[in-house]
């Protein structure tokens, strides 16, 4: 991995004429620093997957509850009207 970002820093430098330097310290540092970034992204969007699947559960059940008033409001609709 480390041969192949130099070889892009060198094509980078011969399309934007701008110097990259990679030692192998640095490489090592910014792939650790990578990893740690991606597995903090990968509990955030597991943490946001479950807050999301808990607000379709609580809107599964609101529906539910919905329906049974509603069904239990259009009985009883009647006798109201007539009282």
């Amino acid at each position: 991995m480390y041969q192949a970002t130099n070889t892009m820093a060198k094509r980078y430098h011969e399309e934007h004429a701008h110097i990259l330097y990679f030692t192998p310290v640095f490489f090592i540092r910014t792939f650790r620093t990578f990893t740690r970034l991606l597995e903090e992204r990968k509990l955030n969007v597991v943490e946001i997957q479950n807050r999301y699947n808990k607000g379709l559960e609580k809107l599964k059940v609101t529906m539910k509850e919905v329906k049974y008033y509603s069904s239990k409001l259009r009985e009883k609709t009647p006798v109201m009207q007539e009282k």
